[in-house]
């Protein structure tokens, strides 16, 4: 800029009074700097900020439908008392119990599941928004930041968990909490001593909110204590030593007493849950190709459920490219990001605690970091300082997150695979003495806590496994002809409406009169029945029972009998 400035000088001056010349131009140049810099980052970097802010507030008070997981725990928020919390929880659930009791609290004092009960998390998220951005300004500037910024506060994950009856907010409050004071001690050097209050609170209270405290808190709490120890901080050793055992102490405790007991008894270690869980456990030694490949799938399917699958390897490539960058820059600080991870897969190799991407929420603010760090190099080596480069990155890291998101549904979450206000208004409108309601086995807990806000307490309704035994069940069981109205589970429709044709035309003679689709997840089936249809009941075991309580006061199932539930599959 100075030399084009300068030659421009040189060639006008000689037409003319040199002063005004030189006048003249600085003017023009002045305009062409700030044409050029209309967006500076420190105002992008607001900018960027306020919009995460009301992403957030916004999808919150969308008061959206509960997904599967969140209305099971709903199911039980509803019908437990403070102390029955502490036994295990219907449908194979198991929370932090201090979210679990705030949770409670806040639903018992408002009424409200959408709203109050998830009131938790959307604070959460946006007091990890906010500490992220001061993490961001810590450790990086310019366009950097904004960027880092960016992929933190736009990310569809992030936002989506702000309004969810889950906790897995806390684990990214609690890593970005951890995050800032431990880049704050690594960068200046030391600690004062209400950062080491706040620490200690922080840890303590993520040790009783998260299941993700052990890697997080033994991670970069660990980096702390060696780096004391090589520079000989015994005091600043001996703080962050009490933080560590006081935090590890709570969580092994609960871990061992109450959460221990909560798995076994959900039957994480047996049946189906078993054969699901035994995927998420890190093979080591590594005895093939296989077992190889498991750590690339690992990495690969925290990636995709954050950046999704659109955006996973350029994350991939950023992330390695960073932990290269930064341990160069500021090894302490690449040790401190690395080690809660290592950590997880040290743990998981035992079969002490699986490696499930949702729990791996706190991966994302450090892998962003280390994404930062990369981008950080590439602008300064290649001299790119600019607002398009940034652009583009952003859009190629974000574009995943977006399709995963679907941004495009927030003015109608009704059309949400997850929503099944639809499906629900459309069976209660024309439903008819005698129809039963088949629910899907994953639409259950919806079904149970919407049904009364839709008339359908009193209907005939029963469930159906995802698979071909309940259904053919069902079907060859009827004796009279009924019209059934089928709840289909959102992640199976597809192959639903393919068995529900075949099963119904069984070699019973049972088939189907005449079939309507009203809706992705809705069919109503018109079903005749033969005089010789009936016969032996076939096994149709449902994976949990509900007590009476348990359907909140609304009707039975009539289908499968009591005989064949079964509390574990």
């Amino acid at each position: 800029m100075t030399l084009q400035w300068e030659t421009e000088t040189q060639n006008v001056s000689r037409l003319g009074d040199r002063g005004r010349v030189v006048e003249v131009l600085k003017v023009n140049w002045e305009r062409k700097r700030k044409a050029f810099a209309v967006v500076k980052p420190e105002t992008a970097f607001l900018a960027v900020l306020g919009i995460g802010f009301l992403l957030r507030i916004y999808i919150f008070i969308a008061g959206r439908m509960m997904w599967q997981d969140e209305a099971m725990l709903a199911v039980n928020l509803a019908t437990r008392s403070g102390s029955e919390l502490l036994d295990p929880l219907t449908f194979t659930q198991i929370a932090p119990i201090s979210w679990l009791y705030l949770t409670d609290c806040l639903h018992a004092l408002f009424g409200n599941f959408e709203y109050a009960a998830r009131l938790p998390g959307f604070v959460a998220s946006c007091l990890a928004l906010w500490i992220f951005s001061r993490v961001c300004l810590k450790l990086f500037s310019g366009y950097v930041a904004v960027i880092v910024l960016v992929l933190f506060a736009l990310n569809g994950t992030l936002v989506d968990y702000a309004a969810q009856l889950k906790p897995y907010a806390f684990d990214v409050l609690l890593a970005v909490a951890v995050l800032w004071f431990t880049a704050k001690a690594i960068t200046t050097g030391r600690l004062t001593g209400k950062d080491k209050v706040s620490l200690l609170v922080t840890c303590v209270a993520g040790a009783v909110f998260t299941f993700t405290a052990p890697f997080v808190i033994g991670g970069m709490g660990g980096t702390l204590l060696l780096k004391y120890i090589s520079e000989r901080k015994w005091h600043e050793f001996a703080w962050s030593t009490l933080i560590c055992v006081s935090a590890g102490g709570i969580f092994l405790v609960l871990g061992i007493s109450l959460y221990q007991g909560q798995a076994v008894d959900a039957g994480f270690h047996s049946g189906f849950a078993q054969q699901y869980f035994i995927n998420q456990y890190a093979p080591f030694p590594p005895k093939g190709l296989g077992d190889i490949s498991w750590y690339f799938w690992w990495l690969m399917s925290a990636l995709e459920l954050f950046a999704g699958f659109q955006s996973a390897y350029i994350w991939l490539v950023l992330t390695a490219t960073g932990v290269l960058c930064l341990a160069w820059r500021e090894p302490w600080l690449a040790c401190a990001l690395a080690f809660p991870v290592l950590i997880s897969l040290t743990l998981s190799i035992p079969k002490i605690y699986p490696v499930l991407p949702r729990v791996n929420l706190y991966y994302i603010p450090i892998f962003m970091i280390l994404i930062g760090e990369s981008i950080r190099v590439l602008m300064t080596t290649s001299r790119r300082r600019n607002l398009l480069l940034g652009m583009v990155l952003s859009f190629a890291l974000l574009a995943g997150s977006f399709w995963n998101l679907r941004y495009m549904s927030f003015p109608n979450f009704e059309n949400a695979n997850r929503d099944i206000s639809g499906e629900l208004n459309l069976i209660a409108e024309k439903y008819q003495t005698g129809d039963i309601v088949l629910v899907a086995r994953d639409e259950v807990p919806k079904f149970i806590v919407y049904r009364h806000a839709y008339g359908l307490e009193t209907a005939d309704w029963g469930m159906s496994d995802l698979g071909d035994n309940c259904a053919n069940a069902f079907f060859r069981a009827q004796t009279k002809d009924r019209r059934v109205w089928f709840l289909k589970s959102a992640k199976a429709k597809h192959s639903t409406d393919i068995q529900t044709g075949r099963l119904i035309q069984s070699e019973e003679g049972l088939r189907i009169a005449e079939r309507h689709v009203f809706a992705p997840q809705l069919d109503l089936i018109e079903l005749q029945t033969p005089t010789s249809s009936g016969g032996p009941v076939q096994p149709c075991a449902m994976p949990f029972k509900l007590t009476r309580m348990e359907m909140l006061g609304g009707s039975e199932p009539i289908w499968p009998p009591t005989s064949m539930w079964k509390r574990n599959d």
